[in-house]
């Protein structure tokens, strides 16, 4: 078969409802916003603070 019958007979394949290869996905970065209720948490404030930050998600 020549290569214009391949390509042919692969379109018709596709149309046909055979699936097509998955392309890659890009990733994309996202923010996310933490927002921490503190009222009357003096005593533990902090430590949430810290682990927030720490959490590479969190952006703001």
């Amino acid at each position: 078969m020549s290569a214009a019958g391949t390509a042919r007979t692969s379109e018709k394949m596709q149309s046909a409802g055979e699936p097509r290869p998955a392309l890659p996905r890009m990733r994309t970065m996202v923010k996310v916003s933490c927002v921490i209720p503190a009222y009357n948490e003096a005593a533990t404030i902090s430590g949430v603070v810290r682990a927030a930050r720490a959490c590479p998600q969190i952006g703001e």
